[in-house]
């Protein structure tokens, strides 16, 4: 018998067995050498790896410098449970193929996921065992010996131009209008808009805003402030005339330090009531449903109607340029004179052209 170490928590101990005496020494040299080696040769399942590795590694992993983010953990987590464990859990990590992998795929196919939710899924999967690899746990990647799946070519549903200046006209102004110019006209994500405070964040004088932090919710822990998903996500835009004024006037009626409340004044907005209030706005505005996550590219969409750059566009959306797709071949420096420009585009589109009133 010989004593591998510990893997997922577990000591991991390897018996051979032969016919004669001299074959089993042999076997147990081999065995030796494999692990002086640095590799694990067949000594645990995919389960462990999968668990130790969403437990003990991916939470210090460090991905274009920060950390990775507790709500994306919990999705790793999602697909390691969901899918990744029922279908490869049993198999020795040593001994996974692509044929495993290729039948995890069908599986899903099967169950109606989307080729976006196999992909990701791939992605965990690839993460996981490209560490087990450099740490000599497996001598290949199973999931890098073939095409990661294609993701699904459906753009996120958005809202047209006309149907984006009802869903303004339709706010009752105060808080809801500046909620909704937070959606389509700043273009910030939910858990950016929820995350905003008046101190710290909006500044009257120079007509910004600072987008800094975010608002989700994490399952066990409730509502938790985190900073915002990337370094570009980190930004200060320039505020349309229009959108000052309502800033302001808000600022005005306001007793707390966020700039969208819950009911306790001091707690932020819960995700699934702003959700609600999406659902509602729209309802009373007689538009289609487009979820709330569609009002980024109704903005961006508006801008490029209106012939604005695509690094533009891709600075006030808070993505890192290469991220967009499109013909260019470089992307120029962009002004704040530019990205002010451009948020003025949409606000004259959703708005008519007209101020915004102060009203509450």
């Amino acid at each position: 018998m010989l004593d591998l170490g510990e893997s997922g928590g577990k000591r991991i101990r390897k018996t051979v067995s032969a016919s004669t005496r001299a074959e089993v020494v042999r076997k147990l040299r081999a065995l030796q050498q494999q692990m002086d080696a640095g590799v694990l040769p067949d000594a645990a399942i995919t389960e462990e790896w999968l668990r130790y590795w969403i437990t003990e590694i991916a939470p210090r992993t460090r991905r274009k410098g920060e950390v990775i983010r507790e709500r994306t953990l919990i999705g790793y987590r999602s697909y390691i449970d969901t899918w990744l464990i029922p279908h490869l859990g049993k198999v020795r990590l040593q001994q996974l193929t692509p044929d495993h992998v290729r039948a995890l795929y069908r599986a899903m196919r099967t169950a109606g996921r989307s080729e976006t939710t196999i992909r990701q899924a791939h992605a965990i999967l690839h993460r996981a065992l490209k560490v087990a690899l450099l740490e000599g746990r497996v001598v290949r990647n199973a999931a890098d010996m073939q095409d990661a799946p294609s993701a699904d070519s459906n753009p996120t549903p958005h809202l047209s131009p006309e149907h984006a200046a009802r869903v303004m006209a339709a706010t009752s102004g105060g808080r809801e209008r500046v909620r909704a110019i937070c959606a389509l006209g700043l273009m910030l994500r939910q858990g950016e808009a929820l995350g905003l405070r008046w101190d710290e964040d909006f500044d009257a004088e120079a007509g910004t805003l600072h987008v800094q932090r975010a608002v989700q919710r994490h399952k066990g822990k409730g509502l938790v402030v985190t900073g915002v998903k990337s370094k570009t996500s980190d930004r200060v835009l320039e505020l349309a005339p229009e959108y000052l004024a309502a800033f302001v006037g808000l600022q005005m009626m306001s007793g707390s330090e966020w700039i969208f409340p819950g009911i306790d004044q001091s707690k932020p907005t819960d995700p699934r009531v702003d959700h609600q209030w999406w659902k509602d706005l729209l309802t009373r505005a007689d538009v289609p449903y487009v979820p709330l996550r569609g009002a980024r590219p109704t903005g961006a969409s508006i801008m490029l109607d209106q012939g604005v750059p695509m690094e533009v566009i891709a600075e006030n959306l808070g993505h890192a340029k290469g991220s967009i797709k499109t013909a260019e071949e470089h992307y120029a420096h962009t002004t704040k004179r530019a990205r002010k420009a451009a948020l003025e585009s949409v606000a004259k589109a959703i708005t008519g052209g007209q101020p915004i009133d102060r009203g509450v």
